[in-house]
């Protein structure tokens, strides 16, 4: 297969499940379990094998049921296994209805399929296989489902070696170890490739048919071989494979042979009949139920010795070993289930009775009551039984959880304390002033939470989206008054010391816009702990608001373990946005995870304005008030371990606290404040924002200019700490040019104050890290920017000097050759397969170097074969003309390609710009970096304008990027790591006049042969040679001159030799001039040309007609002649090589 199907849409054949083997990722959304608690294998494939199986020979068949009709027209290249990766599992459910037989045998499984090339051997061996059965009332396997059908469900038919045999119409042969029981239901078949050393890099091909709008087949696959894990449960992330809506076709060889059977009545001590007993026979699949007489029957078991279970609800279980052969009868009598009675009393911490307590027991059946005032409870009628868990809840107070077992007629519980629930105070808030901070904060019923989390953190959540502008959060579709938030971030391969906050706006349903209401970045943030931060300002919303964080990398939120009743998951508030600025927001259930099981630890608090904060009416529920608080001083990350905090003061009646830090040691501090309650009870505690001492100082810039006072407002200012940890951005916005840069860490510092028309400034290793304030002096020079691409035509006698222009590059790749491997265009592009991979192709369709290894090339989707039709193929289609530049994916690993300008000669800052896109996003976008060079092109040479690479859309993009003046190429650099098709077209390199490039340009001086000339404020002058000697070569020379100085004079050189004369006819264009090797020469007509060097050695030559490049890179630096000689002219012009 070598890639790309072209149907109504373009979709992916060959990459289809690119990476299903690793972590569930549905637009960049991951969905991770904590390790421990991937343990469980309750729900699970948690199995033993019921039978060792060897190679066994055919078995008997008496006749054959064959499903499918092969209507899928490209096959499976997935099901029932999948031989590009070195390991596969599949489950694929056929339904009685297909089946369409009774009760029988299964013998034998036969495939049939065909490899898409030559390049196997005949005979294919060493594959090993595992192969299950089981007899299922499942008719799906989609993620509603539960993804796979349990393992414990299935019989294994088949472990052993399966021989292929390469070509077409072959079969895959599955002869069962023994025969496996059909009951009449649905069947499903389970077939895992065992991890293999061989990657078959073109698939096997089978036969299949379409199931529209069901997920009948689901698939596992990992490329390195790692197989599936039957341990962990059947919907973890890792491994719930893809789906698909076809079924492999197969044929199911079955015997009628003589079996035995099972049959009888089950009742209770009374003799009468009991309905709905679930008969089991053991070491099978094979279950049923008894009906209205009690009646049970299995008409088809392999004979032998089994383990019979009968379960029923309010008997005890039975298991009996049964020997079953032709016709087996087994009656059985069931004894009902004893009674218990459960009882307790609840109390408080006080030991007073807790009246109105929700009692609710869970297990083997469910119970529920509530106390009476004396705190006491009486559960009758319990069923015995092991594993009883029992809740007692009321408002107020923390649930109390506890188990038992169900065992004497009555169990005693004893007494059950719950835990008072005391409201902690909220919005601590520290400012610090000098080496004052004033602490304040709000009483419990001052403030509102709102949270939808129970607190305990059991799974996180992730997306590795587009860094900083990837949002993730909850909406909240109430009016509020927020002053704070919190959110709680889990460690997953990156600490998350700072994150980003956000409240957006919603709409008028409820839902989030792009809308900013409040912003900060960079807040601290401690992972697998809550952080909070505090507000500025109160954010006042009437329609409700969404809170959000974001991370440069990847964000890692906790999910709650759903385990509370009072927060229940909510579907409908929990969004991502991959890019906040421009995109939608997207709900995560949209995204295709599935149920997400709890709910996102992130939270908001804001005022409660209808109650007061009067110490003594703050109460409780159970009426305890609040008297006071207690103040604590510690260090982030002892949150947990209250041992360790500074006691500040204790029973505080006001809301606030002056703390003088002037004798603590520098570092990082936070507050903690406790409510106390009558008894000496203490809340929980509410903590502040956190808050340096002795880290930082206050740096003041007086920034001015030497063209005079105010030129210096607009100017940036940069500055970096030596050790990359802090960075900050300021401008210059007031005429005196004085900016407080305000507290910044104290550190060394690179400082960099750029500005419009002056030279950067830049100062390194500042030292700002000791002293509590600084104030540092800077001025900016004016730029004066010589003139560049000075360029000189000769009309005898009139020569006219030109500087400030620059020839343009634009290339939309009209004129390259179709289908060209590395085309040259407009100008001569260089290219660099550094991967040297073979490249995948689109099927169907039929052009030259289809396949084969390369960079990048022209691609017209009209001369294909047949011809693709861009206006159904819409994403195909150019961005302008005919053609465009492709890079196609490789068959396996990343693609490393370059494109990249030719030799580039710039004296000002210019522009790079192109168009760009993906063909499609499955199963990966495309990813590009853009880089410049100043050396030369080969890919160490490289200096990258992005860190990281830019992710393509599926549309036409424009990338435009200012690239400095003393680059000599630039370069697109495909790293697509699984994107399928790159797409570049329009490329542009261009420089704009530079007249407005200083304000305080004044004109411009022009000289030839070191004499002034005249004085101009255009681009262009003209000398009058009407009497030149000969052969005198001529120098001439621009300088810029400014308000604050003059240019260095740039200077080009020509000369006037044996100038015919009918001087009228020709005329010779030469630019630029001084050149890095590429010349561009702009004649008349048709001119024989050779360039000639001080020695008068012709050093190059070339027919050019009207205006073309040379290239004359491969030259020394120093002066030459170009000589341009027609039937009726001859033309002569020095040019520098620089």
């Amino acid at each position: 297969m070598n890639g790309l199907k072209l149907t109504a849409i373009l979709f992916l054949t060959f990459w289809f499940a690119f990476s299903f083997a690793q972590p569930k990722v549905a637009n960049g959304i991951q969905l991770k379990a904590k390790t421990e608690l991937n343990q469980g294998t309750k729900q699970g494939f948690s199995f033993e094998n019921r039978n060792s199986t060897t190679q066994s020979a055919a078995r008997e068949v008496d006749e054959w049921i064959h499903i499918g009709t092969n209507s899928s027209p490209y096959g499976s290249y997935n099901f029932p296994i999948d031989m590009y990766f070195k390991t596969s599992l599949s489950q694929t459910i056929y339904t009685a209805a297909e089946i369409n037989h009774a009760a029988c045998a299964v013998e034998k499984l036969e495939y049939t399929y065909k490899t898409l090339t030559n390049d196997y051997p005949p005979l294919i061996t060493g594959e090993l296989f595992r192969i299950w059965l089981c007899n299922t009332d499942a008719t799906s396997l989609s993620e509603e489902s539960g993804y796979w059908i349990p393992a414990s469900n299935f019989t294994l038919v088949y472990d052993g070696e399966i021989q292929f045999t390469s070509g077409t119409n072959q079969k895959f042969i599955i002869n069962l170890t023994q025969p496996f029981i059909y009951s009449g239901s649905n069947l499903c078949v389970m077939i895992e490739h065992r991890p293999s050393e061989i990657q078959y890099l073109n698939h096997f091909n089978f036969n299949a048919s379409n199931t529209p709008n069901e997920i009948r087949s689901r698939r596992y696959a990992d490329l390195n071989g790692t197989p599936f894990n039957f341990d962990l449960p059947t919907t973890d992330p890792s491994q719930t494979g893809m789906s698909a809506s076809h079924v492999a076709d197969i044929s199911i060889g079955v015997s009628n042979a003589s079996s035995g059977s099972l049959s009888g009545t089950i009742t209770n001590t009374s003799s009468n009949p009991i309905e709905n007993v679930l008969v089991k026979i053991e070491g099978t699949d094979l279950n049923t139920n008894s009906n209205a007489t009690g009646q049970y029957n299995f008409p088809m078991v392999t004979p032998g010795s089994y383990d019979v279970s009968y379960t029923v609800f309010g008997y005890n279980d039975q298991t009996i070993n049964v020997n079953i052969d032709s016709a087996t009868t087994q009656d059985v009598t069931m004894i009902e289930r004893s009674l218990a009675t459960v009882q307790g009393t609840v109390l408080d911490n006080d030991n007073n009775p807790i009246g109105d307590v929700n009692i609710s027991v869970t297990g083997y059946s469910e119970y529920n009551t509530t106390t009476n005032a004396s705190g006491a409870f009486s559960i009758p009628q319990v069923y015995y039984a092991e594993g009883y868990t029992l809740v007692a809840s009321k408002e107020g107070f923390f649930n109390h959880t506890g188990t038992f077992d169900a065992n004497d007629a009555t169990i005693s519980l004893g007494n059950i304390y719950l835990n008072d629930i005391l409201e902690e105070p909220s919005k601590v808030t520290a400012v610090k002033d000098g080496n004052s901070v004033e602490v304040t904060w709000l009483s419990p019923s001052e403030r509102t939470i709102y949270r939808r989390d129970g607190g305990q953190q059991l799974l996180q959540i992730g997306h590795n989206f587009n860094g900083a502008v990837a949002v993730f959060g909850q909406v909240f579709r109430e009016p509020a008054q927020l002053y704070q938030m919190s959110w709680y971030t889990t460690f997953i391969d990156e600490p998350h010391n700072f994150v980003n906050v956000f409240v957006f706006a919603l709409d008028a349903n409820g839902n989030p816009t792009n809308t900013v209401l409040f912003n900060q970045n960079n807040v601290p943030s401690v992972d697998d702990q809550w952080s909070s931060f505090v507000f500025p300002e109160t954010i006042v919303v009437e329609n409700g608001f969404m809170i959000a964080i974001s991370y440069e990398g990847r964000v890692e939120i906790g999910i709650d373990a759903g385990l509370d009743d009072n927060y229940p998951y909510e579907n409908g508030v929990n969004w991502v946005n991959e890019n906040y600025l421009t995109d939608p927001f997207y709900l995560l259930e949209d995204l295709g995870l599935g149920q997400i099981p709890g709910n996102l630890m992130i939270r908001a608090e804001g005022y409660n304005t209808n109650t007061g904060g009067k110490l003594g009416a703050d109460r409780n529920y159970q009426g305890r008030s609040l008297n006071g608080y207690n103040l604590y001083r510690l260090t982030p990350g002892q949150e947990e371990v209250p041992a360790q905090w500074t006691t500040l003061a204790t029973n505080l009646t006001d809301k606030n606290y002056t703390d003088d830090v002037s004798n603590v040691d520098n570092g990082w501090y936070r507050y903690a404040v406790r409510g106390v309650y009558s008894g000496n009870a203490q809340s929980d505690a509410g903590f502040s924002n956190i808050f340096e001492v002795g880290l930082t100082t206050i740096v003041t810039l007086n920034v001015t200019a030497n063209s005079g006072a105010g030129e210096s407002v607009g100017a940036i200012i940069n500055l970096t700490s030596t050790n990359g940890q802090h960075n900050y951005s300021y401008i210059v916005e007031n005429e005196d040019g004085v900016v407080s840069l305000g507290s910044i860490f104290k550190a060394n510092y690179n400082i960099r104050i750029t500005h419009d028309g002056f030279d950067d400034l830049v100062m390194s290793n500042v030292d700002l890290s000791t002293n509590e304030t600084y104030t540092l002096d800077c001025e900016l020079i004016e730029t004066l920017a010589k003139p560049f691409n000075l360029q000189v035509e000769i009309k005898y006698p009139i020569v006219t000097l030109k500087w400030n222009h620059t020839e343009n590059i634009f290339e939309d790749f009209e004129s390259c050759s179709d289908f060209a491997i590395a085309p040259q265009g407009v100008v001569d592009w260089k290219y660099n397969d550094v991967d040297k991979l073979a490249t995948v192709g689109i099927d169907g369709f039929e052009y030259p170097n289809k396949n084969e290894p390369h960079s990048y090339m022209t691609f017209t989707p009209s001369q294909t074969n047949p011809p693709i039709d861009v206006e159904i193929y819409e994403m195909i289609a150019p961005y302008s003309g005919e053609k465009f530049l492709i890079s196609f994916g490789n068959f396996y690993g990343d693609n490393d390609d370059y494109f990249i300008s030719p030799k580039l000669n710039f004296e000002n800052d210019f522009k790079f710009r192109f168009q760009a896109k993906s063909l499609m996003l499955d199963p990966a976008p495309n990813k590009i970096k853009v880089g410049y060079s100043t050396t030369g092109y080969q890919p160490t040479d490289f200096t990258w304008l992005t860190t990281e690479a830019i992710i393509l859309p599926d549309y036409w993009e424009t990338y435009q990027y200012t690239i400095p003046a003393n680059a000599k190429y630039v370069t697109i650099h495909n790293v697509s790591d699984g994107g399928y098709v790159l797409m570049i077209d329009d490329v542009e390199i261009f420089a704009q006049n530079s007249k407005s490039d200083n304000r305080h340009l004044v004109n411009y001086k022009v000289y030839l042969n070191d004499s002034l000339m005249g004085e101009t404020t255009d681009y262009t002058f003209d000398f009058d040679l009407s009497n030149p000697p000969k052969s005198e070569s001529y120098t001439a020379g621009v300088v810029a001159v400014y308000s604050s100085g003059e240019s260095e004079m740039a200077t080009t050189y020509f000369s006037i030799i044996g100038i015919n004369e009918n001087t009228e006819i020709g005329a010779l264009k030469v630019y630029p001039n001084p050149s890095n090797g590429t010349v561009t020469v702009q004649l008349d007509d048709e001119y024989e040309i050779t360039v000639t060097n001080i020695q008068g050695s012709v050093v190059y030559s070339k027919t050019v007609i009207g205006t073309e490049q040379l290239d004359l890179s491969g030259l020394s630096s120093g002066m030459y002649i170009i000589n341009a000689k027609s039937a009726s002219n001859v033309l002569r012009q020095t040019i520098i090589i620089r």
